[in-house]
């Protein structure tokens, strides 16, 4: 099976979200309706970003999995000519198998259209919220400026969200104007104030409560020195209502190739420094642990840096050999169902990252976050495949302590400047049954 990814725009006005939905029309129940045509498979997407009802998007990206040995690019004509006029794909191309739209490192950029004038105007009633009252723009950007950066965004989370944590880190937000002109070229009546936001990821509902907040802010209602003690109360009922949706625009997703070797992070409730990288100097148990059973002079490799062993018996040249009758290149070959474009795609988790260990470094936390922060931190390195992950605490060392529990992991002893490492608590229950059922059989 080949795995294809599309790059989707849409006018969600008309639909029930992105996802299928059991008592409305979305987007994927037309993708997919229109993939099964062409494909003759049952066919399902899968979006990187999920959107709401009413809900706009000119680049959201999915993926579906297909036999069907169409060339790549030629998927996004086909697919168009099965749509309604409102879904449109406006690229195609293959990944890995292994590439999941949802498990990439990326950055979302939304923009959230305001039209604001005394009077609506028809013309772009389907793409922004249309405001009276006139908006007042300097006192939106003070405002919008306090959510750059990483914070517990909970203030601006609707109820219903299936997030585990709610801290979020937003790179930018401004909020723009620009004079709204027809299609004769005549300037409409009014102006079109915009809100452009970029981040990691966003909570339920996160920009478009963001959107109602800068616009009471704007109108006067309140003040923009609000927006850190509406942080501060991690709490939905002191931030304002949710912006209507259909002012909303996925604009684009940015996926990274490789993770910040050093992440630093400096805001009123923590501080802390994750260093991705070799782990030189550091105490002796940080290198790379050999399998149990395999031979000492055994280095780990990575799958696609192994030799060719030299089989028992056979000659020398036998270390890597030459398929008959196959070309040179043949020696390194694509694996069967591999893309030859595969510079887009980030490899699965595990594979990009082998090799290197995770140093956390806690500077300031206080102690209400100290066990969620440490949870958060610890899981995304290991999901980032980092299997060896050491900290350590300047403010108060005393907090970490051998058999401390953050989530999935549990503090073991280190050395060195990084007195612990953490360990997952399933993989060392997996290796304590595997070595018992070993010692029950001898």
């Amino acid at each position: 099976m080949r795995r294809i990814r599309l790059l989707v725009s849409y006018d969600g006005t008309d639909y029930h979200g992105s996802q299928l939905q059991p008592n409305g029309s979305s987007i994927e129940e037309k993708l997919n309706e229109a993939l099964s045509m062409l494909t003759g498979e049952s066919a399902r997407v899968l979006f990187a970003s999920r959107t709401d009802a009413g809900v706009h998007a000119l680049g959201n990206v999915a993926v579906f999995d297909t036999a069907m040995r169409m060339a790549a690019d030629k998927f996004a004509f086909a697919i168009n000519q099965r749509l309604p006029e409102d879904i449109r794909v406006l690229a195609s191309d293959e990944v890995s198998a292994h590439w999941h739209p949802r498990k990439q490192h990326c950055r979302k950029s939304y923009t959230y259209r305001i039209f604001n004038s005394k009077i609506p105007n028809p013309l772009v009633r389907r793409y922004a919220h249309f405001c009276y009252y006139p908006l007042q723009l300097e006192p939106m950007r003070q405002a919008a400026a306090c959510l750059i950066g990483e914070h517990d965004f909970a203030s601006f989370c609707a109820a219903g969200s299936q997030a585990e944590n709610t801290v979020r880190t937003i790179d930018s937000i401004r909020v723009e104007e620009n004079e709204v002109s027809a299609w004769n070229g005549a300037l409409l009546p009014g102006r079109m104030v915009t809100i452009r936001v970029t981040g990691s990821g966003f909570l339920y509902n996160m920009v478009r409560i963001i959107a109602g907040t800068l616009m009471e802010i704007g109108t006067g209602r309140r003040m923009p020195e609000e927006m850190k003690q509406i942080l501060a109360r991690r709490d939905r009922r002191f931030a304002g209502a949710a912006a209507p949706a259909r002012g909303l625009t996925l604009c684009r997703i940015r996926f990274l190739s490789e993770l910040p070797a050093r992440q630093e992070v400096e805001s009123e409730d923590w501080s802390y420094l994750v260093e991705r990288r070799q782990p030189e100097g550091e105490p002796e148990q940080a290198e790379r642990r050999r399998p149990e059973g395999e031979p000492e002079q055994s280095e780990w490799r990575r799958p696609e840096q192994a030799e060719w062993r030299q089989p028992e018996g056979e000659p020398e040249q036998a270390k890597r050999r030459q398929l008959e009758g196959e070309p040179e290149q043949a020696k390194r070959r694509r694996p069967e169902g591999e893309p030859e474009q595969s510079e887009w795609r980030r490899l699965e988790p595990g594979i990009t990252e082998r090799g290197k260990a995770g140093f956390l470094t806690i500077r300031h936390c206080a102690d209400p976050d100290y066990e969620s922060l440490l949870t958060r931190l610890i899981h995304e390195l290991y999901r980032d495949g980092i299997r060896e992950i050491y900290l350590k605490d300047l403010e108060a060392p005393e907090r970490l302590g051998v058999g401390k529990i953050y989530g999935y992991y549990r503090l073991e002893a280190s050395i060195g400047a990084f007195p612990y490492r953490a360990v997952d608590r399933s993989e060392k229950r997996a290796e304590t049954n595997r070595e018992s059922g070993q010692k029950s059989i001898e």
